[in-house]
């Protein structure tokens, strides 16, 4: 038996692997404290003595609604991901996380490249400059950009196994 603090919802998908789109993953491998330790680090002002177990939830709701994230950070989350490099970017850019990454400098990198299907290659949005527009590109379009991506893959798989690029690059 545990004297840490043990979250039944992540004690049940602990260690299990959910598929994120073409090759990538999801998996908690480990965490640090539950929705009482939120509770705890947003009343520690007030003492421990002011809990209501009925009152959890709706204090969190409250913290989330009003955007008080301090508590939260009480909680660590350990994952393993697999994902495109653009969004692992954007978690470092947005600096949502710790992060250790696989080597290709120790390691030859799987040849894995995120394929978006028609309707997620979109046009640039005329009023958002980060966002796309709704309009799928059209059918040419989209066979061009597969085309391309398909020669570029080729020529990089073909110079990393032959030798002629450093494990890292």
């Amino acid at each position: 038996m545990s004297k840490r603090p043990v979250s039944p919802g992540a004690e049940e998908i602990l260690g299990l692997y959910f598929p994120v789109l073409d090759h990538g993953f999801v998996s908690l491998v480990d965490y640090m404290g539950t929705d009482e330790c939120i509770e705890r680090a947003a009343r520690v002002s007030y003492g421990y003595g002011t809990r209501r177990t009925s009152q959890t939830r709706g204090l969190i709701r409250y913290l989330r609604r009003h955007l008080h994230t301090t508590p939260s950070e009480m909680l660590e989350l350990k994952f393993h991901c697999s994902m495109p490099m653009f969004v692992a970017r954007q978690w470092i850019r947005h600096r949502a996380a710790n992060v250790n990454e696989y080597s290709g400098r120790y390691s030859l990198m799987p040849m894995l490249f995120y394929t978006p299907s028609k309707e997620q290659l979109q046009t640039q949005s005329r009023v958002n400059n980060q966002g796309r527009s709704g309009t799928s590109v059209a059918d040419e379009q989209y066979a061009g950009a597969m085309e391309r991506w398909e020669r570029i893959r080729g020529a990089w798989h073909g110079r990393q196994w032959h030798g002629r690029l450093a494990h890292e690059v």
